[in-house]
Order: C-alpha cells, then structure tokens, then sequence
C-alpha cells in the first residue's frame, strides 16, 4: 500500500493531468488494490470486467472469461443462449435453455449434448 500511495504522489506531481483522468485512474486502483472483498473473492480476476471468471477446458486447460450454451434445432437454428461466466458448471445451464427454447413454441423431441449436461435432475427435467 506504501508503494502505492508513493506512486500516486510522484504521478500527481510529474504528469500533468488537465482531464482528471490520470487521477480518477489511480483512485480507481487504489479502491481495487484496498478492496479485500475483491482480493478474496473466488476467481476474480479483473478489475475491468468483475463477471469473467476461471474456467476450464480440461484438466490441463483453462480460460478466463465466459461459456455460451447453445441450443439448436438439427437445422442449425440456434432457438436459445446462455451465457455464463467461465466458472458455471455448464450441467446447471441446460433447463434454462430448454426452457427458452419452448418459450419459441419450438417442440422437443430429442436432446443431443455432451456429458457435462447430463446430471439425475437434468434427465429427471427432461
């Protein structure tokens, strides 16, 4: 926090900053950096976009940002999306899309999705 505010100092008083923007900046960092509900907060990772989290592809592989869960009819018209930060687990996602996509007056007869969808509640719900 020491460097910090030092920094903040030594900024102030060599760039001059006729917008405010500079300091506005710095304020907005030194909120962040003092902020220990963002520090502790699981998989927040950014200050910019607060909703993107850590997720994973495998178990070698992450992301950071968002899931899309999509649902298509077997033409390929997409009839609902769901968008989830990267951390969601994506078997909670597949009512939502089920459900928005009979919102379109579309019928289901079968569903075609990978494992992660297909929990006891998901098979119980479908």
């Amino acid at each position: 926090m020491y460097y910090l505010a030092e920094l903040t100092d030594l900024l102030e008083d060599k760039l001059p900053d006729a917008e405010g923007s500079l300091l506005e900046k710095i304020n907005i960092a030194k909120q962040i950096v003092e902020d220990e509900r963002l520090l502790t907060n699981k998989g927040v990772s950014s200050a910019v976009d607060t909703d993107a989290r850590f997720g994973r592809k495998s178990k070698s592989r992450t992301f950071y940002g968002y899931k899309n869960h999509i649902a298509m009819t077997e033409e390929e018209i997409i009839t609902a999306i769901h968008v989830t930060p990267g951390n969601e687990d994506d078997g909670k996602q597949l009512q939502t899309l089920v459900n928005k996509t009979r919102e379109q007056q579309i019928t289901i007869e079968e569903v075609h999705a990978d494992t992660a969808y297909s929990g006891k509640e998901n098979l119980s719900f479908l």
